[in-house]
């Protein structure tokens, strides 16, 4: 989370990235990890919302006959998306 302390928030602030992080049913995924649960806890500490809750639950950004993998899109202002994270 060092990294992402280090990014300055501002009103419009969009993050994306894979930060290998499960976040299991906030954004529809099937498992969860320690690095989940650190980034929903950082999320929530500076009222983040996870925009794939409910721009795309469930659903992978991208799929190999390997693995399905899910990118995370943050994002900082409530005129973005209403928060989902509770």
């Amino acid at each position: 989370m060092a990294a992402l302390d280090s990014v300055p928030l501002h009103q419009n602030t969009i993050l994306c990235g894979d930060f290998n992080a499960r976040l299991f049913t906030l954004t529809g995924d099937t498992a969860s990890n320690a690095r989940g649960t650190q980034l929903k806890t950082w999320l929530e500490d500076r009222e983040m919302s996870v925009l794939n809750a409910t721009l795309a639950y469930g659903l992978p950004t991208f799929r190999s006959t390997k693995a399905e993998v899910m990118v995370t899109f943050l994002s900082y202002g409530a005129e973005l998306l209403p928060k989902v994270i509770t």
